[in-house]
Formats: structure tokens, sequence, C-alpha cells
């Protein structure tokens, strides 16, 4: 990180960017309103502005912030007639920034128009984003709006993390908003995920692992998460003066319950969100599954989407269930469930989908109660609810075994067999069957075997 004095402040900056109006002179910046400055004073031959801001092409009309590192200004592209954000940085070679924009390239991620170095400055050229922070955004909107930004943020974090990258600065002044659609921004300590022995980030949304300089994407999902609660119930979730304190009130358990909720938003959602926020990063789900039981409560009306890994093998039943369901409207007996009801299969869904997950981490804990929790709310016998489920005890009992949680995958297979029961899945119940006695035998071999000296026992305790 780079460390020193501020580059100069607006009014001192260098002759070479050109005339800077006063505020007064210009009113809002929009293109519209900019013809008269582009055909006046301010005008330059397109000869002169390609070759760069020493001839003013980029027209810096107000300052929006500093750091360390970079001045960022509101400006006009009087080539291309357009607003733009400029950002200055005080090191004539730091273009990480820009290279991890292009790299990660996404239509939920701020676009980079130029860059360049002049008199020993790099700058940045970015789309300008019209409708401000998510956080100021966020106070005229209704909680189903916020909702659909954190996704669409959500789904840029989770391009950047197939990608082998993490942002290390998600908050709601890095995601801006153009046109009704959320811009994840400001790549400024996007790295590869290793142990570092130096973090950054900002108070408040930074998870409690970075304290032990573990960058990680699940580092990305805490401040994601974090940066819904501020925007949904305009406080932090973890009160404190210092990170340190912060991360000790996470340690200590869940957050407290918010003062303010926007109106009609389902305790539910609250529920969800902390998922997220867990201190322990093994804790918290996979960001897909976070994501998509977000968008089911953000839906209630609409069928829940399930975990991805089972989209494909049910999506022939949610289309047959559509098209009856159209057919019985269109006699005019169709009655859409409670949304009470929605809101809970779409929570099953969820879990189902974090019970999976934590097998594959070999948290054996934390899937055991995932699953015990889906299978408690999952009381209306939604065959199609229940199938899911289904899938994912399968799934997460084999995988408990591959990682030798024999006694956690007992328990998950208990469950399994109990749905495939109320399923009539015959086939599937049979190998569930089979799968726990030949479980069991070895389980209490492996507890027999660990009394016999120079045997090292297979590990049956969740990790």
């Amino acid at each position: 990180m780079v460390a020193g004095e501020l580059i100069p402040a607006p009014g001192a900056l260098p002759a070479w960017w050109g005339p800077r109006p006063e505020p007064e002179q210009l009113p809002a910046l929009e293109v519209e309103q900019l013809a008269w400055l582009v055909e006046g004073r301010a005008v330059v031959p397109v000869a002169d502005a390609l070759r760069g801001p020493a001839a003013g092409r980029y027209l810096l009309h107000e300052e929006l912030g500093r750091s360390r590192w970079a001045v960022v200004f509101r400006a006009i592209d009087r080539l291309l007639l357009r607003a733009v954000v400029v950002k200055v940085f005080r090191d004539e070679q730091d273009f990480g920034e820009a290279r991890w924009i292009a790299e990660v390239k996404h239509e939920h991620i701020v676009e980079v128009h130029d860059v360049g170095t002049y008199q020993g400055h790099a700058y940045m050229v970015l789309e300008w984003c019209e409708e401000g922070d998510l956080a100021t955004w966020s106070r005229d909107q209704s909680w189903r709006e916020i909702v659909e930004r954190i996704v669409e943020v959500g789904r840029a974090l989770e391009h950047c993390h197939a990608m082998d990258v993490v942002h290390g600065d998600v908050k709601p002044a890095n995601v801006l908003i153009s046109e009704g659609r959320a811009h994840l921004a400001d790549f400024g300590l996007a790295d590869r995920p290793a142990s570092v022995e130096e973090v950054g980030g900002t108070l408040g949304y930074m998870a409690p692992e970075l304290g032990l300089g573990q960058r990680t994407p699940a580092a990305d999902v805490y401040a994601l998460a974090a940066t819904a609660w501020f925007c949904l119930f305009e406080a932090l979730p973890y009160s404190g003066r210092t990170t340190i304190a912060m991360w000790e009130h996470a340690l200590e358990g869940p957050p407290a319950e918010p003062a303010r909720r926007p109106p009609g938003c389902p305790p539910e959602l609250l529920e969800h969100i902390a998922t997220g926020l867990h201190a322990d990063p093994s804790l918290r789900p996979r960001l897909s599954s976070w994501l998509d039981a977000l968008e089911a409560l953000r839906r209630p009306q609409l069928q829940p989407p399930r975990p991805r890994s089972y989209r494909t093998w049910i999506g022939g039943v949610l289309g047959a269930l559509m098209l009856a369901s159209v057919a019985h409207s269109a006699q005019g007996a169709c009655v859409e469930p409670p949304p009470r009801a929605e809101v809970r299969r779409a929570r099953v869904v969820a879990l189902a989908g974090q019970a999976r997950d934590a097998a594959e981490r070999a948290n054996g804990g934390a899937a055991v109660s995932a699953m015990d929790r889906a299978f408690t709310l999952s009381t209306d016998g939604d065959p199609d609810q229940l199938e899911v489920l289904a899938i994912a005890a399968h799934d997460a009992a084999t995988a408990l075994e591959k990682h030798g949680l024999l006694e956690d995958a007992l328990m998950i297979w208990a469950y399994a067999i109990t749905l495939d029961r109320r399923l009539g899945r015959e086939a599937e119940l049979l190998n569930a069957r089979a799968a726990i006695l030949a479980l069991d035998t070895k389980f209490n071999r492996a507890k027999k075997a660990s009394h016999e000296p120079g045997f090292t026992a297979v590990p049956t305790q969740s990790k």
C-alpha cells in the first residue's frame, strides 16, 4: 500500500488538466446540459483531445472523494461529450485497479473507459453512475428493490471469485447505481486469495478472519451481508469504535435485532442475511446458495429458486408445475399459496444448500445443523421441496463419508431414509439403507479399533 502525502487538492491540480469552471457555471452534470460548455470556451479540437489530458480532454468539475492513494473527480469527456469519473493516482505506475477491472469485466462491475499517465500521475477514466452510491439510493427504496441490488452485486462478486479474485472492500460506498442497476466499483484492494501479513478494508465490513491474514472469498460474503444489513436496517450489524471491537461482538453471536426495518420486510430476511455474518468463515453459506435464497425471499409469490446444482435436475418438475398452474388459473380456480409458506419453502431450499456446502467443506457439525433445521421447517409436505431436501441429504452424507466424518454422515443418512420413505423413492431408499448399514459397521469397527495400540482411528467428530 502506498503511504505519504495526498496528491494536490482540486484547486492546485497541474495546469495540464485543462480549464476548470467554477461550480456555479455548471448546472446538473448531464450530457444534454453540457452543449453550451462543449460549444463554448471548453471545446478542444479532436486532434488535440486525442493527445490526452495534456490538451484538456477531461474537464474536472467536482471532487467526489479522496484517499491516501488517489482523488476521484466527476468530469466531462469533451471529445465524446459524456459525463465520466476520473481517478487521479499519486503513483505514476498505479494501474493495478484498472487491470483488475479489465480482467473481471461484468455487467454489474463499473467499466474502465481510459487510462494513462502524465507528469507523474497515473489516471483512470470510469463510467459515470448518475444515481450515486447504494447507501444514498437505498433511502427511498423498498426492501425488495434493495435486495435486488444486493443480488446484482453478489452475482458480480460470484464472477470475480470464479476468476480467483477477491474484491476486498465491498461496502455501500463502493456500489454505484446507474439506470436502476448496481455496479461494483473500487478494486483498489482486489487481489488473489492468500494468507497475507497486511490487509485493508473498511470499519464494519471487514470479516474477522482478516485479522488472521486470511484473504478469501468468504470475506467478501461477510462484507456483502454487512452491506445488505446497513442498507436495509440503516445500521451496521455489529457496533464498536474499532474493527477489533466489532470482531469481538461478531464472535459473541448473531447481530442484535435492528432498531428499524423497512415496511413489509419479513423476519426471515433478517435471519438469512445474518448467516453471511457468521464469525467463522466455514459456517457462512456459499455465495451462490446465499444469493439464490435471497432472490427467493425477494419474490415470495413465485416458486423459490433451487440451489444451482439442483436446478437442471428439477427443471422438468418445475416446468410441469407451472403449466399445471397456468391451466388451473384459466379455469378460475388457482389460489396463490400464502406468502408465509413460500418464505418458509425458500428457507428450506437455502438450508439444504448450506448443508451440502458445509459437508463438502468437511464441516460436519454445520451440515447436520442445517439439515436438522431444514427438516424441521419442511412441515407442509410439499413433494417438490422434500425432494430437493432428500437430494441434498444424499449429497451431504456422501461428502461427509469421503471426509471420514462417519458419525455426522450417519445422522444425515438417517434424514435421507426418512425423506425417501415419505416421497416413495424406492431405489434411493434402498441405496440409503445400504449406505447406513455399511457405514454403521465401519463406524463401530473404527471405534473398537481405536483402542488397539498403534492404531489411528478414522476421525468421527465434526471439524
